[in-house]
């Protein structure tokens, strides 16, 4: 089913899927399996080492969030935000592509179904599947992307859904404590604490935007930023890095710029 949609974005790609060629490859080896593990090890770790040794300003991601994010689960009222937090399986088409599969986060603000996320996020969307976190999935039967900031709004039919507060009137404050919940490199549901580090002035918004001091990755995009009465302030959509630091901070749309156009 294809959704409607009155604005052609710029796409936005996600790293996806196995390369068929290099399965097949893998397949055609006759050696022991054991043999061809052992092998694989070496010249993974061999890869590894080059990759690291030749670009060492670069690395691999930390997964500590993860452990956090269980610790964080265990709050009763963490809990009940994440029910709110949904996945998105985006399928877009262009003149150079057929089909483009992309994936990432948004959060309901309405019992009937009104997603927020980012209008990156569903750039030339031709489908788009909405999971909750208690896995049913319900298409989109339309959306509406901003022509100024990087902030779309889906449309479901449905009844009864978990929604999250919005704190459309409030303004955070540089030092206040945030928690966010997203699907950072395809993790569901995962949460994040950090705090509000500075206001900043980005190019074509306008509005100043919030950074945050959290761990952002690929999939966070459209992720909700709740305060401390567990109400949403902000949706995160991007990252940036300090300069002379590999510090990475997140990067938010406060929700009282928007507020207008949730709805």
């Amino acid at each position: 089913m294809e959704v409607k949609n009155n604005e052609d974005e710029q796409a936005f790609e996600f790293d996806q899927g196995q390369d068929p060629e290099h399965e097949n490859g893998w397949k055609r080896q006759e050696k022991p399996v054991l043999f061809r593990l052992l092998a694989f090890l070496v010249f993974l770790t061999f890869v590894v080492f080059v990759f690291l040794t030749t670009w060492p300003g670069l690395t691999l991601p930390s997964l500590d969030f993860i452990g956090q994010s269980i610790k964080l689960s265990q709050n009763p009222a963490v809990k009940q935000l994440k029910q709110s937090v949904v996945r998105l399986d985006v399928i877009s088409k262009t003149d150079k592509t057929a089909g483009e599969q992309k994936s990432g986060t948004g959060f309901n603000i309405s019992p009937k179904g009104v997603i927020v996320t980012n209008r990156h996020v569903l750039s030339n969307a031709v489908n788009i599947a909405v999971t909750f976190p208690n896995g049913k999935i319900y298409p989109a039967k339309k959306y509406k992307s901003s022509g100024s900031t990087d902030v779309a709004v889906i449309y479901l039919e449905a009844e009864n859904l978990p929604f999250a507060l919005v704190n459309t009137q409030g303004k955070v404050k540089i030092g206040d404590k945030v928690i966010i919940i997203g699907n950072p490199l395809r993790i569901g549901n995962v949460v994040m604490e950090g705090s509000v580090s500075a206001y900043l002035k980005v190019s074509g918004f306008p509005a100043p935007v919030f950074a945050i001091d959290a761990p952002i990755h690929p999939g966070n995009s459209g992720s909700p930023v709740f305060d401390e009465n567990q109400q949403v302030v902000g949706i995160v959509f991007g990252s940036i890095h300090q300069k002379g630091s590999s510090k990475q901070q997140g990067v938010a749309i406060p929700v009282n710029e928007v507020a207008e156009f949730l709805h």
